[in-house]
């Protein structure tokens, strides 16, 4: 049986588990197309979030934060905004529609996203 992923009006520890431990691409593809912000992520693709254009915000499971803080909660010194073919293929992904038949953060990510832009937008 599958854990819930948002209780309480936040998200649960296996939401945090699922989008810090290797689906935060998802999380950020499906937070991209719901705000129209940039998908960036660290140093070496260890974690995606999106950043607000207008500010110095980003945006993941952990709620808003300032450049300072992800760097900070991550321990790296570098975020970059994310482009080319790593982009490509995992926006291709998504538009395929495959993961949806995956259990898990996968199939949850839009309504993650959402919850989260309403969370913190």
């Amino acid at each position: 049986m599958s854990q819930p992923y948002w209780r309480d009006g936040a998200p649960t520890q296996a939401c945090v588990s699922a989008y810090t431990e290797g689906d935060c691409w998802i999380l950020a593809i499906h937070l991209a197309r719901q705000t129209n912000w940039t998908v960036y992520l660290l140093e070496d693709g260890e974690h995606w979030l999106v950043k607000n254009p207008e500010k110095d915000q980003y945006l993941d499971v952990h709620g808003l934060q300032t450049r300072s803080q992800v760097l900070t909660r991550w321990g790296a010194a570098m975020l970059r905004r994310a482009s080319g073919t790593i982009l490509s293929y995992a926006t291709a992904d998504v538009d395929q529609g495959t993961l949806e038949d995956f259990e898990g953060s996968h199939r949850r990510a839009p309504v993650t996203a959402r919850r989260l832009i309403q969370k913190w937008l």
